[in-house]
């Protein structure tokens, strides 16, 4: 993982797994992907895969920043 996702995982496990699905929801992403981000099953996803996730966040007021 590039330095930007483990932060994203760290967003994605404070939101925990209650709002996963409605997190890709909103972005747009596989539902099945945030899972697979924390739990290690997408070892090196591209930047154009995790950039909604990113944007979310931004737009959350807690962006990922490391």
């Amino acid at each position: 993982f590039p330095s930007h996702d483990n932060s994203l995982v760290d967003r994605l496990k404070e939101a925990g797994p209650a709002k996963w699905e409605e997190i890709a929801k909103e972005t747009g992403v596989s539902p099945h992907l945030p899972r697979k981000l924390v739990y290690g099953d997408r070892q090196n996803p591209t930047i154009g895969t995790i950039q909604p996730l990113l944007d979310y966040f931004k737009k959350s007021g807690n962006p990922v920043t490391a």
